[in-house]
């Protein structure tokens, strides 16, 4: 027993002593400037300064919101990419948390309906392709989401459906179209072969 606690004991120690070389090869300096900023925001202001702006703006909107552009932060280009990264930051100032719960719930049952659809779906490959369009989908929600709320380091991914970013949502559309075709194609045809 003690063989293998001194072996877990010099691995842990290993990790720990070449865990900064692995960290910088992988990592750029500003991704690592960001990680620091998220684990203590007193560290670098001026790098918390999206998130903080963000969290503000979700604050300010309260429950109701302030109404259809007439969120401040947002109006008065104090919060930084408003149309994109932090689209959820605009919903929570203008529509407030009812706005924002609104959104989540109408994303959700996208998500929920492209989990049914593979549940439902023949062939393994297309429950793999409708599970693989509602986890990207679930991720995309819950990083937008936690990026804007201030619980994950600011990442510059946008809110699926929502967000202004041609090629987002070129890719969301064609996945859904993907999930689609999967779902019309659920029922057994007459002459289906094996």
């Amino acid at each position: 027993m003690a063989f293998f606690t001194s072996i877990v004991a010099f691995v842990v120690w290993d990790v720990q002593k070449e865990a900064p070389l692995i960290v910088d090869k992988i990592l750029a300096p500003h991704q690592i400037s960001r990680i620091l900023t998220f684990i203590d925001p007193t560290r670098d202001i001026d790098s918390y300064y999206q998130t903080a702006k963000s969290i503000n703006a979700i604050a300010s909107g309260q429950l109701s919101g302030k109404g259809l552009y007439q969120g401040t932060l947002n109006q008065l280009s104090y919060l930084p990419e408003p149309h994109n990264d932090f689209i959820f930051s605009v919903i929570g100032e203008e529509f407030g948390f009812m706005g924002c719960v609104v959104i989540l719930i109408l994303l959700l049952i996208i998500i929920i309906r492209c989990i049914m659809i593979a549940m439902a779906s023949r062939d393994k490959f297309s429950q793999l392709i409708a599970s693989g369009v509602a986890g990207m989908l679930l991720f995309q929600t819950f990083v937008n989401a936690g990026v804007a709320t201030g619980i994950m380091p600011t990442t510059g991914m946008s809110l699926p459906f929502v967000s202004y970013g041609g090629s987002s949502m070129w890719a969301n559309m064609i996945a859904i179209g993907l999930v689609l075709n999967i779902g019309r194609r659920r029922s057994r045809t007459l002459f289906e072969g094996g």
